[in-house]
């Protein structure tokens, strides 16, 4: 089976795209990633060569952005271009906007935002008219999806509440792999992890609490806005945007993982943080009560004092700290990426079309240079 995935280098869809490639690693499924906006580093590329996929770049606006939407008619018709040349049984879209094109191949849509939902809950109004087409956008491919498939039934109500409900629905949470946690001594610190300029985090909650607690607050992620400008840090420390394996290393040294996010769709960082064995405090919001239930202690998450009183109720009582550090460690257990690859398996199969089967891609490789393929 082979299945066209689009893709981003920056964000969360990079690292849900490599978690996705690594479950799916010893199914019999290749994967040809078109990767939209900005260009992928070299250690993207080659994390996406080291499981199989095929990865092909266009340098076109990502939907999110401004005013993409110059550069929509030559995206499409680079992605349909694509379609023909790998000939896909499944078309797998990370976004929402393509969905409406002329697929020949079944369309299936993964939620990763909801725009409307995001300018609710962290700006408490509706996003301002200059959305307004993205929000026509994102409906017409929605209804026009063979299958939307969402992290979390309150990331599926979210987008049926604003947007319709498409015909098809799944509910797939992420995972990773147990075994890419890293088993550290752990250390008297609190981690965070995420878009550091994405103001649902609440970093400046973080900031305050850091203020107050006895433990060192250390932050990873990108915190300079894509317009441009900085965040500024007055009491956590900020260690900027860390590749896998150094993301790991930090949350497997931290006792306790804090998330006071307003808005999210899952939350990968936080399972993460809990397949190392690290107390969680995340923001009291439907989704993360959804995957933790009782694994995790909550707050308000714009209320830097609530904040600062649950991470020093853990700091000083160890057998708290123990027991919550457990739970996640249990509720973790739950979202593996042999369960990941199974159900995104099951959903390609569902929706690919009765056809010929595929070239290899070898072969396709061959055509496209001229070169006769054998047989």
């Amino acid at each position: 089976m082979r299945i066209l995935m689009t893709t981003e280098a920056v964000g969360g869809v990079w690292p849900y795209t490599l978690d996705l490639l690594q479950a799916t690693r010893r199914c019999d499924v290749e994967f040809v990633l078109a990767c939209i906006g900005q260009p992928p580093s070299q250690q993207q590329k080659a994390a996406a060569a080291k499981f199989g996929a095929t990865l092909v770049v266009g340098e076109f606006q990502s939907e999110w952005a401004q005013d993409p939407w110059s550069d929509m008619p030559a995206a499409r018709d680079w992605l349909l271009g694509l379609e023909r040349q790998f000939q896909p049984d499944v078309v797998h879209l990370n976004g929402y906007c393509h969905a409406t094109l002329a697929w020949k191949s079944r369309r299936l849509v993964v939620a990763h935002k909801c725009l409307p939902a995001w300018w609710r809950t962290v700006r408490g109004q509706d996003p301002p008219a200059c959305y307004e087409r993205y929000n026509r956008e994102v409906a017409a491919g929605l209804q026009a999806a063979d299958m939307a498939v969402a992290p979390t039934r309150a990331m599926l109500s979210e987008l049926t509440e604003h947007y319709g409900r498409p015909r098809r629905t799944q509910i797939i949470p992420h995972a990773r792999g147990q075994a890419t946690a890293l088993d550290c001594p752990k250390e008297p610190l609190v981690m965070s992890a995420g878009d550091l300029w994405d103001e649902a985090l609440e970093v400046q909650a973080l900031d305050q609490a850091a203020k107050q607690i006895e433990w060192p607050v250390y932050i990873a992620g990108e915190d300079r806005h894509p317009l441009g400008h900085a965040l500024r840090h007055d009491h956590t420390v900020c260690l900027g945007q860390l590749c896998d394996p150094g993301l790991r290393h930090w949350i497997g040294r931290a006792s306790i993982f804090a998330l006071p996010v307003r808005f999210e769709a899952f939350g990968r960082s936080a399972l993460l943080a809990a397949q190392s064995r690290c107390a969680l405090v995340l923001g009291d919001i439907p989704s993360l009560r959804e995957i933790w239930d009782d694994a995790a202690l909550y707050v308000p998450p714009a209320d830097s004092s609530a904040l600062t009183k649950a991470i020093e109720a853990i700091i000083r009582d160890n057998a708290l700290r123990t027991e919550m550090a457990g739970r996640a460690a249990a509720r973790a257990k739950a979202y593996t990426s042999s369960g990941l690859a199974r159900r995104y398996m099951r959903a390609y199969r569902s929706l690919a079309c009765v056809k010929p089967p595929t070239l290899p891609l070898g072969a396709i490789r061959m055509e496209a240079q001229g070169v006769e393929t054998p047989g």
